[in-house]
């Protein structure tokens, strides 16, 4: 697991490392709608000791300390912006990553498959809200194109090529809305099924969001990439990396490579008083 927690911890606080929450420091706090303190000229530091936990859980520093509170000053950093009346998509998933870290952070114990049931349920309940509120309307065309033209004036973007194409072409429009709705509504698959359905529905949501950032200017997905992490075959990539045999070695497997001994069967040294032939 120490791979995945150095992926995991190390690429948050990559990520965060420029976000600031400086600005709410300065905001009247009627307008504060959360349930802890408003935030105040100490905002900085706090952001600051919490980019510090996330680097002493990577590290594994206090690991049980350090993710507990990871989590603690993340659940306020991270609600500020809904607090205020923003939306940020994927911080919910990101939070609900540092509380399975912080609530399996013993050694016999392992997040990876929490935080991967919770990956596939943050995407399906998309698909499904999608469902609920639009129905079989928002796999149309018209519907996407719709769509595209409210993110650009509420963000502000600049139509590119791909808007163009996409505003031109309402059957491609409509192609990709009702792909991106089924890899959504297919996700829980990814966590019972290994193998290529598990490739395609992860890459496919991937690609869903490099797609959603650059099309409706959600930048915050970006953010969302530290919980792709727990996807990536650590341990086989780390079964790749052995060390070279050494001399007299044989065919004997390195420490933690290929199968070992028989079970039951305890490998015995050389007696150092047999005599020799």
């Amino acid at each position: 697991m120490r791979a995945y927690r150095i992926a995991f911890y190390g690429s948050l606080l990559v990520l965060f490392l420029r976000t600031r929450w400086d600005d709410y420091a300065g905001v009247a706090a009627a307008l504060y709608g959360g349930p802890f303190p408003a935030p105040g000229s100490w905002l900085p530091w706090l952001r600051r000791f919490w980019l510090l936990t996330l680097a002493t859980s990577c590290l594994g520093l206090a690991q049980r300390l350090s993710s507990v509170l990871a989590f603690v000053l993340g659940t306020y950093l991270l609600s500020l912006d809904w607090f205020f009346g923003n939306t940020h998509h994927g911080y919910h998933l990101i939070w609900l990553c540092l509380g399975a870290w912080a609530g399996t952070a013993r050694e016999d114990k392992s997040p990876l498959p929490l935080c991967r049931l919770l990956w596939c349920l943050v995407f399906f309940n998309a698909g499904l809200a999608k469902l609920r509120h639009s129905g079989l309307a928002f796999a149309s065309g018209e519907n996407f194109q719709h769509i595209l033209l409210l993110t650009r004036a509420g963000y502000g973007g600049q139509l590119n090529g791909a808007h163009l194409l996409l505003l031109q072409h309402t059957w491609l429009a409509g192609t990709l809305a009702a792909l991106a709705w089924l890899l959504e509504l297919c996700a829980p698959l990814a966590f019972f099924y290994a193998g290529w359905p598990r490739a395609v529905i992860v890459l496919g949501l991937a690609c869903l969001q490099v797609g959603a950032s650059q099309l409706m200017f959600l930048n915050d997905f970006r953010k969302m990439a530290a919980c792709y992490v727990f996807w990536i075959p650590w341990e086989r990539i780390g079964l790749c990396a052995r060390p070279p045999a050494r001399p007299g070695a044989g065919a004997e497997s390195a420490p933690g490579c290929g199968p070992g001994p028989p079970a039951g069967v305890t490998p015995h040294a050389p007696d150092p008083t047999a005599v020799p032939g």
